[in-house]
């Protein structure tokens, strides 16, 4: 948890920590993401990573997700696997 909290602190500065902390204190975090593996949360990480590289091209504010939207980004899609994404799918169906 902690080397979550240090990479969500590199990547949204004091918009995470001064809402969160350097550390998860309160234990929040980790009642949400508990059943995740280490593989996760680094998905969660990479994602968190591009939305906010995303909003920096369009000249937007990116801000920290909640432990609950985090834990979405960490679920794997079907494009992680190299298959095609499902609206892709759908299309090709």
């Amino acid at each position: 948890m902690d080397q979550l909290f240090d990479a969500l602190g590199v990547l949204f500065g004091w918009k995470f920590t001064s809402q969160w902390g350097a550390f998860d204190e309160s234990g929040v975090w980790m009642a949400e993401l508990a059943f995740l593996t280490r593989r996760h949360l680094e998905l969660g990480i990479q994602r968190c990573r591009e939305a906010v590289q995303e909003a920096t091209r369009m000249g937007n504010e990116s801000w920290p997700p909640q432990p609950a939207a985090f834990a979405v980004h960490c679920e794997p899609r079907p494009e992680d696997f190299g298959m095609p994404s499902l609206e892709v799918a759908w299309h090709e169906v």
